[in-house]
């Protein structure tokens, strides 16, 4: 099979879709992002079990020239989301409403495959501190510094809007 994938120094990971049940019904090998058209399906009881099917995920990944990560990666530190307002990943601010609206700039990370997140509110820490502990949050958990200049004028643009 003939596959048009711009698979240079690409990295891809295996999905296993299971039946209700919990029994593996195929595998699905996802190539970068997994985008469409970045994926391939290798249904079980078509390749003749389970082993034989991950063989098969192997040898394609192996023919197209990718690598296949192992365990949950997910996208990489620091990859900003393509439905993302903020001008950094990870970082994103959120109007809280109560007796007033008050503004939290919110940062998530990850600590030993854990999700994690916490937010801190502009009407306590000022605008620029709590942005500057989010960042500090999420450098400190390894992700990369972000460009705090344009997170900076997005928080105030976001404040404005109020």
């Amino acid at each position: 099979m003939t596959i048009s994938i711009d698979t240079q120094g690409a990295f891809a990971h295996v999905v296993s879709l299971r039946s209700p049940d919990g029994m593996v019904q195929s595998y699905q090998l996802r190539i970068g992002d997994g985008g469409k058209g970045k994926s391939r399906a290798f249904a079980v009881r078509k390749h003749g079990g389970p082993r034989k099917a991950m063989r098969e995920v192997r040898a394609f990944a192996a023919e197209i020239g990718v690598t296949i990560r192992s365990g949950r990666h997910g996208s990489t530190m620091g990859r900003r989301s393509k439905k993302s307002r903020t001008p950094a990943a990870g970082i994103r601010f959120v109007w809280k409403e109560g007796r007033q609206s008050v503004l939290y700039v919110c940062a998530s990370w990850s600590e030993g495959g854990k999700a994690r997140h916490n937010s801190w509110s502009t009407a306590v820490n000022g605008l620029e501190g709590a942005l500057d502990r989010a960042i500090e949050k999420r450098v400190r958990a390894g992700a990369p510094d972000p460009d705090r200049k344009s997170l900076l004028r997005a928080l105030r643009a976001e404040y404005a809007k109020r």
